[in-house]
């Protein structure tokens, strides 16, 4: 599974680290907590079980899928997806690189679908 991050927050104190989705949503549905999953790569069948699990719309998951979207905001029925582009300078070779993040949020939960190595969230988390 490419889940390289999973925490179920309570009143914005993390509260678990679920070793798997199974856990994750047993934890939030018991605690009423908001989840915030990241991804790094997903098959579509990855995917999928939380797709399944947060009713995310077709089309925006079709889009994380196949990836190399333009930035953007979508509104869907229960549901936010943004595409952002986040870009970064590498000094040794002087060249910009552009990351890919996909981001599902939701009132209770937050995806995040990272296309590249870059950028690490979890000081955004």
């Amino acid at each position: 599974m490419t889940v390289i991050d999973n925490v179920i927050y309570v009143a914005g104190m993390a509260v678990a680290h679920p070793q798997d989705l199974d856990q994750t949503f047993e934890v939030m549905r018991r605690t009423g907590g908001m989840g915030w999953i990241g991804l790094y790569r997903p098959t579509e069948q990855e995917l999928q079980v939380v797709s399944e699990q947060f009713s995310l719309h077709s089309l925006a998951v079709e889009d994380t899928l196949k990836g190399h979207q333009r930035p953007k905001l979508d509104r869907y029925e229960g549901h936010l997806f943004m595409v952002l582009r986040p870009a970064r300078y590498l000094d040794d070779v002087e060249e910009v690189e552009f990351g890919e993040v996909h981001i599902y949020a939701g009132d209770d939960f937050v995806v995040t679908v990272r296309h590249a190595e870059s950028p690490r969230l979890a000081t955004v988390r």
